[in-house]
């Protein structure tokens, strides 16, 4: 047989060979609702991720009918466990969409992916969905957003591409629209864009503003969106950092004002408006908030009216009142202190355990829990403010794992807290409570965080889910957070 006789009866098997399929969808066992994130595995190591739709498809060189076994994982989900110590379900090639259920051990209920590719990817190979298309971004970093003038901005960190490793880092931006036809995904984004589908710098390239640029502390104040950049060379090499303004016309943030290296003075996290005796505050801080500056762009771009609220002087000693208590107050003259400051000033016998305002208790287990990133939200339906974190070096992972806590103000104090949702041995960072994703009076919120495996020890990325924004809905009304409702005692 001539080589090019063999080319052409290799290409005629192809052609004629037909493929098989394998698919199901997983749902929550007690209400239906689709599950995604859960990661099957065959017995031949090709691993497949349930889709925002909660299904799998798998095409298979196999005949119809052939036994086909998939290990099964997933975050927050309970998969019973056979004889050999095996955790999977049994499927046929070729066979009916089968319905799996699972059992939820999360109090949080996992709403899917908002960001990247192939959100709906297995629910449109088997036939579904068909008119759904994507844009070639396909994973992003922690999400800042504000709304003026009836659009509500949406503003992501670094970027991935489909065109190439390298995206954007100049932050992202797009408007969100609230949808309800696409099941666990909250909201849609029309991005900024070019031609080729990158996304387009939000933060203009410059001599002052070199490098990644990262975007931080965006709220609308008298319908100005402002926020906070830090242009930096690493993730420990900060290059400039200080003031910027939104400019919905030119898509980008304008006026950057730099502020010393080291200013604390600058917004941050994920702000509030909080009026304190007559004057209405912006209130902000990495989870808990512990600063404010009055609610003016003056006042905020100034740099100067900023205030902490601590206990700690300027030169970092524990100011105390006339009963040798830490004093705590607002100050401008004053040192920030944080939960992972209070942990370290607790070991070094500067502060008492019970002295702390930002180290928290886990309720079910009475441990000391320390909150990384997170937000504070009013809640109209248990009338408290709510605070969602990422607890930081937790045993089943250093930032994946999702508590959430009431207080009676912004600043708590904040004792008892619960873990809602788990991600062993994977990240779920920078997360926010939407309040604009409310539902039922409040009774029903969402939160979005990053999950990604970076600062997790983990080296095995989870297939199109990796680096982006994945969202999470709680219901307040659940049982198990019974007593957020009421003010909680110290151990």
């Amino acid at each position: 047989m001539t080589l090019e006789a063999f080319g052409i009866r290799r290409l005629r098997f192809f052609i004629t060979m037909k493929l098989s399929r394998v698919a199901c969808q997983f749902i929550d066992s007690v209400d239906g609702r689709p599950i995604p994130l859960v990661v099957a595995t065959a017995t031949d190591n090709s691993t497949i991720v349930s889709d925002n739709a909660g299904y799998i498809a798998v095409s298979v060189s196999l005949p119809r009918g052939t036994p086909y076994y998939l290990h099964v994982h997933s975050p927050g989900y309970d998969v019973p466990v056979d004889g050999f110590g095996y955790r999977g379900i049994h499927l046929k090639v070729g066979g009916a969409v089968e319905r799996i259920r699972l059992r939820r051990t999360n109090i949080a209920q996992r709403s899917g992916r908002i960001t990247g590719t192939g959100k709906y990817i297995h629910a449109q190979s088997i036939g579904l969905m068909r008119g759904l298309t994507e844009t070639p971004l396909t994973g992003m970093d922690s999400v800042q957003t504000a709304a003026i003038s009836g659009k509500r901005y949406v503003f992501y960190g670094d970027t991935n591409w489909t065109g190439y490793p390298l995206g954007n880092f100049k932050t992202t931006n797009g408007i969100a629209k609230l949808q309800t036809h696409l099941q666990n995904c909250p909201y849609v984004i029309n991005y900024s864009i070019d031609a080729a589908g990158k996304a387009l710098p939000s933060m203009p390239q410059s001599d002052r503003t070199p490098g990644v640029t990262w975007i931080s502390g965006i709220i609308n104040i008298g319908n100005t969106i402002v926020g906070y950049a830090n242009h930096r060379k690493s993730l420990q090499k900060q290059l400039s950092h200080g003031f910027v303004r939104w400019d919905t016309a030119k898509k980008a943030f304008v006026d950057f004002k730099e502020l010393p290296e080291k200013s604390w003075r600058h917004l941050d996290g994920h702000p509030i408006t909080f009026r304190d005796k007559q004057t209405d505050f912006v209130m902000f801080g990495h989870a808990i908030p512990n600063f404010r500056v009055p609610a003016n762009v003056s006042a905020i771009k100034s740099g100067t009216s900023y205030e902490t609220f601590t206990c700690l002087l300027a030169n970092g000693d524990v100011e105390t009142d006339a009963s040798n208590q830490p004093n705590w107050r607002w100050r401008r003259d004053g040192s920030p202190i944080d939960a992972e400051r209070e942990s370290a000033y607790i070991k070094s016998g500067k502060l008492k355990r019970q002295d702390c305002r930002h180290l928290l208790y886990e309720y079910a287990t009475k441990r000391t829990v320390i909150p990384h990133r997170g937000s504070v939200r009013w809640n109209d339906h248990l009338k408290r403010w709510i605070l969602v974190f990422t607890a930081i070096n937790e045993a089943t992972s250093v930032l994946g794992e999702l508590f959430i806590a009431a207080g009676a103000s912004p600043t708590g104090p904040w004792t008892d807290c619960f873990r809602v949702a788990t991600h062993p041995k994977y990240s779920f960072y920078n997360p926010v409570h939407h309040t604009w994703l409310d539902q039922k009076g409040g009774r029903l919120i969402t939160v979005e965080g990053t999950y990604t495996m970076t600062f997790s020890g983990n080296n095995v990325p989870t297939p199109q889910y990796e680096y982006n924004q994945l969202t999470y809905q709680i219901d307040l009304g659940d049982e198990r957070l019974a007593l957020l409702g009421s003010q909680l005692s110290q151990y």
